[in-house]
């Protein structure tokens, strides 16, 4: 005879224990305890103790699993394990892929051609093949036992021909599946079972030979907190009621599921008695609550412990609980008598851990997270996915990421003594800037070849990734023989990590007012984690032998194995932590709060589809057929129980609702005094979301109600009430601050809270909806506002808001510098080309490149221009400011340029006439180009050519040099031009030749190269019409673009902005013919572009030279030079700074508002402003502009 009682297993001891029952150790003692898991056994055992009950002595403990595996232990005479769930997954992965096919036959392939698989598709199967399991018990080893029969008689009788028709193929191949997977079970040891299913139908069918042998002295099972009885659960628990002489099985049921175990058991034929012992005793707060959920509740509203509290968001849900558990602080309640509570804790925590902390409530989040995201994993798992690529595909191409991913996490290579492991952070990033340039130029390499990338270069970081390249390799050349090598290996490599991170601290973060070293007790120490990593090898090595096992499998050998034993063992398993403080603030699943006690409990999340959760429905079954089974399974449908085998199970609506409200009363239960609810009232999308039906019984809408608060969607600060009920503008000087609902004072106020609402009160806050405060009130804010941390830290960031103009100042000592580098290094003279073309266009924007991007370890180049074009070019800096990336090509380019004109062609005209056509041309350079030159430059030899043919035909001669750079002087300041090609053009001699012997030449004419199409014509700003009198005005930054029409609409990157080579060019040659641009790639005449000077007798070849679009005599090219000269004199004075002076760069808040450039002149799209600004996000002046 089985006894069901309603009342909770801990009460039930206890009074046991004071009635004298016989108090001996554990099984001596007769009884025995089964429970759904560990922590619901944890609790039940805290619980007897905090009574003055013995855990020990009250009972033993167990659950229905390790109870089946104990007993097929003892009749295997070894222990009893299940496959490991990644295994079965990807052997049903396998057998689903071998039934694919072209014409389907069979059951299984037919139901394999119906489907699309993907991960999800497959994860799904797994899911319901798991509850196929154990709703028909196919594990069973006698026939007779078994319930797959019964399932196709119940879905054969479906009323819906579809319904029936569905779950009949999807049974049939849910057989098929499991039969292949028996097939491929035949040389696994007959102690290792195919899923947990099948080690519980094993063992009910064991337990009568067992059963003396293993559990003699237990002569009582309580069963509490399993509120499901599957098929082979329910076996089990009537072949313990069977058992002559055994023991008297009582089953703890709450509310929820209580009525369906019993209909369940006495379904299946066992004599079920309810009990009728008093129910626990419980606060009227928690009875109201439980009777609203139960539909019973006949008052008009709840008890006065109750509270429905309704927020916008998972943060304001969490600040509301945060406000009310300091009211009960300050009413000398202590920590660890207040419970929260939500359906998975987990999607809170991330809040949680913030607003508690913040508050500093010391407190413990009981969830579980991923083993995937401890770095101890990912460092092992990236580092054998490395070593299997090594081991089976040598030659394999492999990312700059892979390769040192592994020192990222922190991995320390076995049994050296090179280097500090894991490797400091400072030399890591060195390694991962050159790692990364070195893949963009050349792409991904072999690992062979990343480690001879590495031999070439010396330095420490240089000798780390050597040692570190050759562990790799070493390991690959190594086999995996079998799982006990494999576990050994990682325990080693876990084992040097956690040895030398034992002496780190634990990192938590603070902030202004927070300290959380007292707060966060969830935070654990690196090797904690380690430790928790390591423990799974045992299970990586059953995975690997067992593999072995499994025929036939597609699992792999050596380390692709070990790769997937490392991913599918550890990858998915998680980590929970334990309560490490008696005084602390319990934020807990609602799974976990069985037995728990507390005086005040918060349930988070009491939303409709979350808590309870909404049915998922059947993917490959019909949902008729769960209800239909549901019926049998608990009797409900008596013309169909003498065909079918009662002890089929499928969960349905029903069942699942029942079980959420267990779960619902098991948290309410934990209280003594209050309970209060929460959810929130918008989603993500800001739709609205209703209450859970647990609480809508009690009209939650009637926010008139005392016992139902609503918090606005901007309400984040605190109010001030006065003590008499006063507005704030009357205020009396025993002010109170509510927030979210809760009173208190000022000095109860979170740290954090005050400072921003001293932020608020203190600045101008007219311009925003907020509270007012009167002066005394914030005065009273003010004695209570930690001023250090207010002028240090929040002052300075409502003065960015609030300025009009944004500064920054630099000084030498910035920490920006290290020891070994100076800010002259950084910002000193002679300025770059493309530096002045930044810091013209904005010194914000000057100031963010050059303290972040041209940033390389404890080395400046700055004549290196950024050679990124991607997205993400480099792991820290982000993209190239758009100004560089259309007018400067990479340094790959240039050197590619320079190998051309210094080495393939030096006599131009001569070398590139040789050729009978461009193509000859294209295929020369193509076969002779250094190999990492890009492929458009045979783009721009095509119009070369067809120019070296016009200069020819015209008699011109025309020459090119390389120059490695030019140094130009203007004012005090001074211009490095970098490598540039610089032309010496001469001309036919004339007839009559000009007095000053100048009309021949030779000339000058400078060519630069740029990125993007149109950046020829951009960058010395020819894309407009000039005056039709020919006539120009002097050219500068400020107002070079007011000459156009277009200027208002205009998107190019560079608007308002000259290239500063053409500054330079203008002052350095004294003898031009004129400035050209050329863009990279474009065989074209419109990607040639410049400025041609008439000089006298040349009008008639200067075609034959280039065809730009300006043409200017020399009186007006020397007024353009003397423009640019002024123009670059002021930018290079603005730019430098004497020593021990502060560097200064801002904007005009009119240059983000209004869309003008830092001149005043109108952008149109604000392009030239901060719209297309790689560094907006850093700099955040637009964001707080537009704000305001």
């Amino acid at each position: 005879m089985v006894v069901v009682r309603g009342e909770r297993l801990d009460q039930f001891l206890l009074r046991q224990w004071e009635s004298g029952v016989p108090h001996g150790l554990g099984e001596r003692s007769g009884r025995l305890c089964v429970t759904a898991g560990s922590i619901a056994e944890r609790n039940l055992k805290r619980s007897l103790v905090s009574e003055g009950v013995p855990a020990s002595q009250a009972a033993s403990y167990s659950s229905i699993e390790d109870i089946a595996r104990a007993v097929l232990s003892a009749h295997h005479g070894s222990r009893a394990a299940v496959l490991d769930p990644s295994l079965r997954r990807r052997a049903i992965v396998e057998i689903v892929s071998e039934a694919a096919c072209e014409k389907p036959e069979t059951p299984l392939e037919r139901f394999v051609d119906r489907v699309e698989w993907d991960e999800d598709a497959y994860a799904r199967l797994s899911s319901e093949l798991e509850a196929y399991f154990r709703a028909s018990n196919v594990g069973a080893p006698s026939e007779a036992y078994r319930g797959h029969e019964s399932l196709k008689a119940v879905a054969a009788g479906l009323s819906d021909p579809f319904a029936a028709w569905k779950s009949s193929q999807g049974l049939a191949a849910f057989a098929k599946i499991h039969a292949a997977l028996r097939e491929r079970m035949q040389e696994v040891p007959a102690h290792v079972y195919l899923s947990r299913s099948h080690l519980v139908a094993a063992a009910s069918e064991r337990l009568a030979g067992e059963w003396e042998a293993v559990f003699p002295t237990v002569e009582w099972v309580g069963v509490a907190t399993v509120n499901v009885f599957d098929n082979p659960t329910t076996r089990l628990l009537a072949a313990l009621d069977d058992l002559s002489g055994g023991p008297t099985v009582n089953v703890f049921g709450r509310s929820g599921t209580r009525t369906d175990l019993v209909s369940r058991l006495r379904a299946v034929g066992v004599d079920v008695t309810e009990g009728t012992a008093e129910r626990s005793a419980v606060s009227e707060a928690v009875d109201d609550v439980l009777a609203v959920a139960q539909n019973e509740f006949e008052g008009e509203e709840p008890a006065g412990g109750v509270e429905l509290v309704e927020a916008p968001d998972h943060r304001r849900e969490v600040e509301a609980v945060a406000a009310r558990i300091r009211e009960l602080f300050a009413d000398g309640v202590v920590p660890k008598d207040v419970v929260v509570v939500a359906r998975d804790a987990g999607a809170y925590r991330s809040v949680v851990e913030d607003v508690f902390t913040t508050n500093e409530f010391p407190y413990h989040v009981e969830t579980r997270v991923l083993m995937g995201n401890v770095p101890a994993y990912r460092f092992v798992k990236a580092t054998i996915d490395l070593i299997a690529v090594v081991s089976e595909r040598p030659n394999a191409s492999v990312g700059y990421e892979a390769v040192i991913g592994p020192l990222r996490l922190g991995l320390c290579v076995l049994d050296t003594d090179v280097g500090s492991w894991p490797v400091p952070q400072a030399e890591f990033l060195r390694l991962e800037e050159e790692f990364a340039a070195a893949e963009e130029t050349s792409g991904p390499r072999s690992v062979s070849e990343w480690a001879e990338f590495t031999g070439d270069r010396s330095g420490r970081e240089w000798e780390i990734a050597s040692v570190y390249l050759a562990w790799i390799q070493e390991q690959a050349d190594r086999s995996v023989p079998d799982g006990a090598w494999l576990s050994e290996w990682i325990q080693r490599l876990l084992g040097q990590h956690i040895e030398q991170m034992v002496g780190t601290d634990v990192q938590s973060p603070v902030g202004p007012m927070v300290d959380p070293s007292r707060s966060d007790l969830s935070s654990k120490h690196e090797s904690h984690y380690a430790e928790r990593v390591q423990d799974q090898a045992g299970r990586v090595r059953a995975y690997v032998d067992r593999a072995g096992q499994l025929t036939p499998t597609d699992a792999g050998s050596g380390w692709e194995l070990a790769a997937r034993a490392v991913g599918d063992v550890m990858g998915s398993e998680s980590i929970g932590t334990r309560n490490a403080d008696a005084s602390a603030v319990r934020v807990v699943d609602a799974g976990n709060t069985y037995f728990l006690d507390a005086a005040h409990v918060f349930v988070l999340g009491l939303s409709a589809e979350t808590f309870p959760q909404s049915f998922t429905p059947p993917t490959f079954l019909h949902e008729d057929l769960f209800d239909a089974v549901y019926d049998v399974a608990h009797g409900a449908d008596g013309e169909t129980t003498e065909d079918v085998d009662p002890y089929v199970f499928y969960e349905n609506r029903q069942s699942q609702y029942g079980q959420d409200l267990d779960l619902y009363e098991a948290a309410a239960g934990v209280s003594a005094e209050s309970v209060t609810l929460l959810h929130n009232y918008l989603d993500s999308a800001s739709d609205p979301v209703a209450w859970s039906s647990f609480v809508d019984y009690l009209d939650p809408e009637a926010t008139e109600d005392a016992y139902v608060s609503r918090i606005a969607v901007d309400d984040w600060l605190p109010t001030v009430r006065g003590a008499s009920g006063a507005t704030a503008g009357t205020a009396t000087p025993d002010d109170s601050v509510a927030k979210h609902g809760a009173v208190s004072a000022w000095s109860e106020l979170a740290g954090r809270d005050r400072l921003r609402a001293y932020a608020f009160h203190a600045a101008d806050a007219g311009h925003v909806s907020g509270p007012s405060i009167s002066p005394i009130a914030f005065t009273r804010l003010a004695l209570w506002t930690d001023g250090e941390a207010f002028h240090g830290t929040i002052r300075p960031r409502v003065d960015r808001l609030t300025t009009p103009t944004f500064r920054v100042g630099v000084d030498e000592a910035d920490a920006a510098f290290s020891p070994d580098i100076d800010r002259e290094a950084v910002t000193g003279d002679p300025a770059r080309s493309f530096e002045a073309d930044l810091y013209a266009q904005c010194e914000l924007k000057y100031y963010f490149y050059q303290y972040l991007f041209n940033r390389d370890g404890d080395e400046i180049d700055r004549n290196r221009i950024p050679d990124g074009r991607q997205s993400n070019p480099t792991s820290r800096f982000g993209r190239v400011p758009r100004l560089l990336r259309e007018q400067h090509v990479t340094d790959r380019y240039g050197d590619a340029i320079r190998v051309l004109i210094e080495e393939l062609a030096p006599d131009r005209q001569a070398d590139l006439n040789a050729f009978s056509d461009p193509g000859a041309v294209v295929a020369w350079w193509r076969e002779n180009a250094p190999s990492n030159a890009p492929p458009s430059i045979a783009q721009s030899l095509i119009r070369e050519y067809e120019r070296v043919q016009s200069e020819l035909a015209a008699g011109v001669t025309r020459n090119w040099d390389w120059v490695g750079g030019r140094t130009i002087d203007a004012g005090d300041g001074s211009l490095a031009l970098g490598p540039h090609r610089v032309d010496t053009v001469t001309f036919p001699a004339a007839d009559e030749p000009d007095p000053d012997g100048r009309d021949a030449g030779p000339y000058h004419l400078p060519v630069f190269y740029v990125a993007e199409r149109g950046a020829a014509t951009h960058a010395p700003k020819l894309c407009w019409e000039p005056p039709r009198d020919g006539a120009l005005r002097p050219q500068e930054c400020h107002d070079v673009c007011r000459q156009c029409d277009g200027a208002t609409w205009c998107q190019i990157g560079s608007k308002f902005d000259l290239d500063h080579r053409l500054h330079g060019a203008a002052i350095e040659y004294t003898d031009p013919i004129g400035v050209v641009f050329v863009e990279q790639g474009v065989s074209g005449p419109s990607g040639r572009n410049g400025y041609l000077v008439t000089q006298p007798g040349t009008e008639d070849c200067l075609d034959a030279v280039e065809q730009t679009e300006r043409r200017v005599t020399p009186a007006t090219w020397q007024r353009l030079a003397e423009s640019w000269r002024a123009d670059l004199t002021e930018h290079l004075e603005a730019m430098q700074h004497d020593i021990g002076e502060t560097a200064v760069y801002n904007v005009d808040e009119a240059f983000v508002g209004e869309g003008t450039d830092r001149y005043g002149n109108n952008t149109g799209s604000g392009d030239n402003g901060c719209a297309t600004c790689v560094y907006r996000d850093l700099c955040q002046l637009p964001q707080k502009v537009n704000e305001r």
